[in-house]
């Protein structure tokens, strides 16, 4: 259809090229040859019609125009006829070797021969397919790409339409008609643009079009029908209209692949929704097997039931009958309440506020929490349903209210409390409401960790409430008045207190709340006696206890024995526990306050046995000179023996270890790399050579090992590599004179190597997690830090530390800080979870050398550590510390203490306590955010292989938020480059503020809308631009100064692109924020093809690696330019977003840190979030994320080809002589333009250019001014109305718009050319001079046309001088980067491309004339000499 088009010689030539390669063109070659011919002749001005008159000339100037086009040709399948008849004839065209070679195959078709033999295409003799069968026309194809192309100026016009409110429907989005209308408009225009598109045969051919377009984007027959049936659906025709179709893709692809997905994955179930069947749908969805994958798709269809459903159908209420009577709860449930309840809220926003006030009103006014009310009145008051009800109500609704509000009902949800028969939901939403008043009641007060003053409370004179109406509530006897009160202490736990902060709060505060002294509580510094994990704890407690109680020591005396002997059955468990007594009982109880009688005799009758010999030395020392330690885990070590684990070796015998390779000592990593690069095993092993940075990092040169291309340091950021070939940069050196080939032995250090703090949270070494490497590295200085100062220690470390203790305490504050950042847990958390560490190594010990002698050994007694301690506790940290400290309280029995229980909410619960009290539904939880998600995923290996999106997320989620700044810089400096382009001179923009600018653009606007929106616009940029200074140091090899603050009174040359100067910022910036987005996307488009379900809106047919018989598929974004830019192609991510509401606390009392997530649909969202719809930034030809910003005069040093560019997408001709005339006056025998103001007319010209280069041409018969009308983008250039009017005024046509610019520029005064710099005006000397009056024909002085008839073959004048004229103008006035010393003929003869040169002047006579003896330093001073002799002849 393309070749026999009207048009066809108006198609461009990478399209032409692109149909010449494709193999299924239905066309014999001999046709294809003959339309190229005519194609080329096309391109090719001034050729003769008759082929015998054709020069030499003419065939060189064809084979020039088709020179990338020949080699696609198929010359070998032509037959003898066509070759002679069609091919010969221009032979001419042809390499001289493809001549022959053609004739050769026919004289000896067995002769070898050069030439490359292309293939035959493919011919198809079938019928057209039919409608169930999938089609591939190329020139559909073609013409899918072309309109394509168009499809960033068509969202941008809808953007401009809806800037007008007229054109907005109620909810503030485009009325159909306007969008129907505009289709209809843009269509007519891109068809005008590019004449391809107006082939009839294309609105003919819809439904092989539609057909062809499905299986471009769908891998199966089976997505085709599915994706047919949802486009026709939405768009109302069964086979779209071709042009409709593309637009409803461009806004819809993403909602319609999902739709497609959804299908897919239950047909029969939407089937059965439709048909309303939908309590089977129900107990067929929650039949199916329970995975992690069913229950997704279980609360994918109960939320898509919610969100279909209205209000009053009877449906809904069947759902909600479901969903709160299912026994069990279903996993992560809460998203599913929050909908329903968020539901009610959306309807009357004071709901829960309500219905603790006036309950049976509410439940009147809606059925649907009548419903519910009436299913929670039947379950336990307690239930994990009704708990689940508070969580909710607590932490989606009340949470968001202020204090004040909340006091506002505090006195009616405690008569709630203690009032019986109340409705359920009034009760539990009174508890949740309660809830969050006590959580921010601390707000108001100055409490602090010391704990040392009474504290006050400072509601300030708007509060109606004081502590005194608390006090008196807390007085009441009611079971859930009780729970308030504990509730009020546990809710401490939530600002970072640990158990022991809470009881001194306890005796501090008495005076301020007296009931606090009804607690009784116990001397505990740690809070918790950690020893109780060991079952022998409990015989020494006893003994001990008789001991303090009576004075009996007949148990403490048997007690002792057994220890002292080795036969002794767990006699390591009895030793740990007899340490453990003296730490809680003796060391910390001093530690607080001095012994009392009791404590001394203890501590008599221990010391004589502890200096028996059966004690081994070091244990005795220890017991002796106990030091402090918070965290307690040397009992375990000191009371094992030496040979049993490399810890109890460094604790007991720590001089014999100086020379083993140290747990958690960094190795030779540099080594390892390397050996892995060169794996002899490995296929793609190369060959390395080191090259170090300036700033000592190392990196590889692959290969020879000469640098060829530079980078940048990962840690320094200076240039590595070398532009140059085997020119290293400067400041980096060459390590290996010869590339490195075989592998080495990894030199791993022996003894401990002393390290810096490494505050990277995630930092690692070798094969360990972050977490497994913090606990080694921590047990590993904690036990180095309990025996120092001391010549063992000082020994041991080998270098020169003056305060050891204070080095490992460095280390050890360090690890215990990142621990609790991986973990998301606080003090008391982390040393449970340690203590739980402690205890699985005593009860299954690791069988592993004492001693690592090799770095082998040392890997692997780390790697089986984690394995065997860590894996299996950190996959849920905040679990473990709780059963932990769960186990402590049940070993304890007796001892347990109720106060303590009750906070730390690990009482006993019987069925009459939880009906009493409702434990459950007072439980303490805490805000799920991205602090405990990363926790959650990260401490767990199978997610990452689960959810690899999610991996890639938290890698870069601090990052994300930055990204966000992209968009407001991009819309500012677009409003900038639109206001401001080919309009403000370089200088103009140096003092210029941007407060200039906005007054100047709002000058016209009465309204002062217009100055609102910019000032909005501009403080957006602002204080985007601000939030990145701290992260901009450089632009590519640029090394910056410090970035400026942003403010209205700096020039907005800062905030106009282009990579120099000031705007190098700028640059930056956008480059910096690029990157941040590019590389997330790269590297979630790199996960491997359908191993990530939340990102199958991504997969596409990977039609370069299609295989016979099925389809590859990959993950594909769209890349754009930022030109194009909608807020929806960049990644937009808020952390405190409610994207990780997709998760539920545990429901169990005492678990309250223990958050459950969503992590497939948590997934799905933040994929959907911050991927769906985004895309790529690519570059453009210039290597910028933007079009560089184009000041008045600098159209040409921006595009040096433009005119020719321009030419070759729409034939220009020339002016006529009587539309000329319309504004070139002639006078006095002198020509002069008549316009008012050529500067904004050139402006003008310049802008409908440069959108002309963009869309890619244009109907050359069209006029200029209904081009400018037919594009939304250029409407504003009616403006400039004189400018405007002219053009209206002459009617010229596209045809005619470089004459157009070429007389406007030529009649501009000639003081605009001596605005050069003085680099470009040289004086000529003598021989110059004669040299170019040797070239000129002086004699053509009055008109072009009697200097093109001229017999005279030197160059004439008025050529001469135009040439030098424009080359000036466009060139040298607008920048000075052109080089003074190059040769003038290179630009003005050999690049033709700059069209310099009138039309009318004979090339011929400028190639053989041409003075090469000039250089561009002489361009000015040559101009001078022409006009001055041209002068002197008139």
């Amino acid at each position: 259809m393309v070749f026999n088009s009207e048009d066809f010689i108006t198609l461009q030539e990478n399209a032409l090229i692109a149909l010449l390669k494709n193999d299924e063109l239905q066309m014999d070659e001999s046709e294809i040859w003959d339309k190229l011919i005519l194609w080329g002749k096309a391109k090719t001005p001034n050729s003769p019609t008759d082929l015998k008159e054709w020069t030499n000339e003419n065939f060189t100037s064809l084979r020039d125009t088709l020179q990338n086009c020949l080699p696609h040709i198929r010359y070998f399948q032509i037959t003898g006829e066509d070759i002679l008849k069609k091919i010969k004839p221009y032979r001419n065209i042809l390499n001289e070797n493809v001549w022959d070679d053609i004739m050769s195959k026919f004289v000896a078709p067995d002769m070898p021969i050069t030439s490359l033999i292309l293939p035959p295409r493919k011919r198809k003799t079938e019928q057209l397919p039919s409608r169930q069968s999938s089609i591939i026309i190329p020139s559909l194809v073609y013409i899918m790409g072309q309109i394509d192309k168009f499809r960033s100026l068509y969202e941008e016009e809808l953007v401009m339409l809806k800037e007008k409110e007229e054109n907005l429907d109620d909810d503030g989005e485009l009325k159909a008609t306007i969008i129907d209308d505009h289709i209809e408009i843009f269509f007519t225009s891109i068809m005008s643009a590019d004449p391809t598109l107006k082939l009839p045969q294309l609105i003919e051919s819809a439904e092989l079009y539609f057909k062809d377009f499905l299986s471009t984007y769908s891998p199966t027959s089976e997505d085709i029908e599915f994706l047919s049936w949802i486009i026709g659906h939405n768009i109302g025709q069964q086979i779209p209209n071709p042009f409709r179709l593309h637009v409803y893709w461009w806004s819809n692809s993403e909602i319609v692949q999902t739709e497609l997905h959804l299908s897919k994955l239950c047909p029969t179930a939407i089937e059965a929704m439709l048909k309303l069947e939908f309590e089977q749908t129900f107990e067929k969805i929650y039949e199916l097997q329970q995975n992690e994958d069913n229950s997704s798709l279980q609360r994918s269809f109960v939320n898509w039931c919610l969100n279909i459903l209205s209000l009053e159908s009877p449906i809904r209420l069947i759902l909600y009958e479901k969903i709160f009577t299912q026994e069990p709860l279903p996993s992560l449930s809460f998203p599913t309440i929050h909908h329903i309840f968020l539901t009610e809220y959306n309807e009357n926003n004071r709901i829960f506020f309500n219905l603790i006030n006036n309950p049976l009103e509410i439940l009147e006014k809606s059925k649907r929490l009548l419903v519910i009310d009436d299913i929670l009145n039947k379950k336990h008051p307690d239930s994990q349903i009704s708990a689940l009800c508070c969580d909710v109500i607590q932490t989606q609704f009340f949470s968001l209210q202020d204090f004040q509000e909340l006091s506002k009902y505090f006195q009616k949800a405690i008569e709630v409390l203690v009032t019986a028969n109340v409705k359920k939901l009034q009760r539990i939403s009174a508890i949740a409401l309660l809830k969050v008043f006590i959580n921010n009641l601390w707000n108001f007060t100055s409490i602090q960790k010391s704990l040392k003053d009474p504290i006050e409370f400072e509601f300030g004179n708007e509060e109606k409430f004081s502590i005194n109406d608390l006090n008196q509530c807390l007085e009441l006897q009611n079971p859930l008045i009780h729970s308030l009160k504990y509730y009020l202490l546990k809710s401490l736990r939530l600002k970072g207190f640990s158990i022991n902060d809470i009881n001194r709060f306890c005796e501090v505060q008495q005076q301020i709340m007296p009931w606090l002294s009804e607690l009784v509580w116990n001397d505990s510094r740690l809070g918790y006696n950690p020893y109780w994990f060991v079952k022998q704890y409990e015989r020494v407690e006893n003994a001990t206890k008789k001991m303090l109680g009576c004075g009996d020591s007949k148990d403490l005396d048997a007690l002792l024995e057994d220890i002292l002997d080795p036969t002794t059955e767990n006699s390591i468990n009895l030793r740990v526990s007899f340490a453990g007594i003296i730490i809680m009982r003796l060391y910390i109880v001093r530690a607080t306050r001095e012994w009392n009688q009791s404590e001394t005799l203890l501590a008599q009758k221990i010391k004589p046995y502890l200096n028996r010999p059966q004690f081994p030395q070091f244990y005795k020392q220890r017991m002796l000179e106990f030091l402090s330690n918070e965290h307690a885990i040397f009992a375990l070590h000191i009371s094992i023996p030496q040979n049993s684990s490399p810890l109890a070796t460094y604790i007991q015998a720590l001089q014999t270890c100086q020379d083993d390779f140290i747990l958690a000592c960094p190795s030779d990593e540099l080594t390892v790399i390397m050996n892995a690069m060169m794996n002899v095993e490995n296929p793609y092993a190369m060959r390395i050579t080191r090259y170090q940075c300036i700033c000592g990092e190392i990196y590889f040169v692959g290969e020879s090992g000469h640098v060829t291309h530079a980078g940048r340091c990962i840690t320094c950021g200076r240039l590595v590599g070398g532009r140059s070939f085997n020119q290293p940069a400067e400041g980096n050196t060459r390590l290996d004179a010869n590339p490195l080939t075989q592998q080495r032995d990894a030199k791993d250090q022996r003894g401990y190597i002393v390290e810096e703090k490494t505050t990277e949270n995630f930092y690692s070494i070798r094969s360990m997690s972050p977490a497994s490497y913090r606990i080694i590295h921590l047990f590993v200085h904690a036990i180095i830090g309990i025996q120092t100062p001391s010549e063992v220690t000082s020994k041991f470390i080998k270098h020169d530390i003056k305060d050891l203790a204070a080095f490992c305490s460095m280390h050890i504050n360090n690890d215990w800080d990142a621990l609790k950042i991986l973990l998301d847990c606080g003090d008391e958390q982390l040393a449970l979870f340690l203590h739980a560490i402690l205890s699985e190594m005593t009860q299954q010990p690791l069988q592993q050398p004492a001693r690592l002698n090799t770095p082998i050994e040392r890997e692997t007694w780390e790697i089986q550590f984690s394995q065997k301690y860590i894996s299996p506790l950190i996959k849920n940290a905040m679990r473990t510390a709780t059963n932990f400290s769960k186990l402590l309280e049940t070993n304890m029995k007796n001892v347990q203490q109720k106060t303590k229980a009750e906070i730390n909410e690990t009482m006993k619960l019987d069925d009459q306590y939880c009906e009493n009290y409702l434990p459950r539904l007072w439980r303490l939880v805490r805000n799920a955010n991205i602090n405990n998600f990363r926790a959650c995923y990260l401490n767990n290996e199978e997610h990452k292989k689960a959810y690899p999106f999610l991996a890639i997320f938290l890698r870069h989620e601090d990052n994300l938020q930055l990204i966000n700044c992209l968009f407001p810089i991009v819309k500012f400096v677009q409003v900038l480059s639109k206001s401001l382009s080919y309009r403000i001179e370089r200088q103009e923009a140096r003092t210029m503020t941007f407060r200039q600018f906005i007054l100047n653009e709002s000058d016209s606007d009465d309204t002062g809308e217009t100055h609102r929106i910019l000032n909005k616009a501009f403080a957006n940029f602002a204080n985007s631009w601000n939030k990145l200074t701290p992260y901009i140091e450089r632009y590519q090899c640029h090394l910056l100064p410090s970035m400026p603050k942003m403010h209205d009174n700096l020039p907005v040359v800062f905030g106009l692109l282009e990579p120099i100067n000031e705007s190098l910022f700028l640059c930056a910036v956008i480059d910096f924020l690029v990157q941040l987005q590019n590389k997330f996307l790269s590297e979630v488009i790199e996960i491997p093809s359908k191993t990530c379900q939340s990102l199958k809106f991504l997969e596409k047919i990977d039609i370069q690696n299609k295989d016979e018989g099925h389809n590859q598929s990959i993950y594909h974004l769209m890349s754009i330019t930022l030109d194009n830019v909608r807020p929806k192609d960049i990644i937009f991510y808020d952390r405190n977003s409610e994207i990780f509401k997709f998760s539920q606390f545990d429901m169990r009392v005492g678990h309250c840190f223990e958050i459950q997530y969503d992590l497939h649909k948590t997934e799905a969202e933040l994929a959907l979030k911050l991927v769906y719809e985004k895309s790529l930034i690519k570059p453009n030809e210039q290597g910028l994320y933007l079009e560089p910003f184009v000041y008045h005069k600098e159209m040409f040093s921006r595009s040096m080809t433009i005119f020719n560019e321009i030419k070759n997408l729409i034939p220009q001709e020339r002016i006529p002589k009587y539309k000329k005339a319309i504004f070139i006056k002639t006078r006095d025998g002198m020509s002069a333009i008549a316009l008012e103001n050529p500067k904004e007319f050139l402006s003008t010209l310049e802008t409908i250019l440069c959108f002309l280069k963009r869309t890619f041409g244009s109907d050359r018969d069209k006029l200029i001014t209904e081009y400018i009308e037919s594009w939304m983008k250029l409407t504003a250039l009616k403006k400039n109305i004189s400018s405007y009017k002219l053009l209206l005024r002459i009617g010229l046509q596209l045809k005619h718009i470089v004459a157009l610019y070429e007389l406007i520029e030529e009649n501009v005064n000639d003081v605009v050319a001596t605005c050069i710099h003085q680099k470009y005006q040289e004086t000529l000397g003598y021989s110059l001079q004669r040299d170019i009056l040797d070239v000129v024909d002086l004699e053509s002085l009055e008109q072009e046309e009697q200097a093109k008839s001229s017999k005279n073959s030197n160059i004439p004048v008025k050529a001469f001088a135009t040439a030098l004229k424009r080359f000036i103008i466009r060139y040298l006035t607008t920048s000075e980067d052109i080089v003074e010393t190059e040769d003038l003929i290179y630009f003005l003869v050999e690049n033709e491309s700059l069209e310099c040169w009138p039309e009318w002047v004979d090339k011929t006579i400028i190639k053989n004339k041409f003075p090469s003896s000039l250089r561009i330093s002489h361009t000015f001073e040559t101009y001078q000499f022409i006009k001055e002799k041209s002068e002197m002849e008139k």
